[in-house]
């Protein structure tokens, strides 16, 4: 037959979506202990641990907050919203908007844009469009 038999009857997934070759590659390779992701999942999990190494701001820089804190305040030096700030660290939009009133309670500021730029100057965070204005030079 040459193909796997769908497991459903949902009209959407009347069709397989790989073949008997793939199926066999993917148990045979789990069964060796290897990982299989979808490319979705892949990218989340190269995002969650690019973060983990992505230059941030350090904890002497604002000895005051937690180290989540200091990821929401690094992602608010960059101009991210509460949306993209939840959605790049797993959070919901709740918990990311505790997290931005509490550190600029904490960093005794009016508001995130007051944050972000103290943020910017006390760690030399520079937002990608600045930072080519200043690599550019006078003009």
């Amino acid at each position: 037959m040459g193909l796997i038999e769908p497991l459903t009857t949902n009209s959407q997934l009347t069709r397989p979506c790989f073949s008997r070759h793939d199926l066999l590659r993917v148990i045979r390779a789990v069964a060796h202990g290897k990982a299989i992701f979808s490319p979705a999942v892949a990218t989340r999990v190269l995002d969650f641990f690019a973060r983990q190494h992505d230059p941030s701001i350090a904890p002497e820089d604002f000895p005051m907050l937690t180290t989540r804190e200091r990821d929401v305040l690094h992602l608010l030096a960059q101009g991210r919203s509460n949306s993209e700030i939840a959605a790049r660290l797993g959070l919901s939009r709740k918990t990311t908007s505790n997290y931005v009133s509490v550190i600029l309670t904490k960093l005794q500021v009016r508001d995130r844009v007051e944050a972000a730029e103290r943020a910017r100057q006390t760690a030399g965070l520079v937002q990608g469009a600045e930072r080519a204005r200043q690599s550019a030079g006078p003009g």
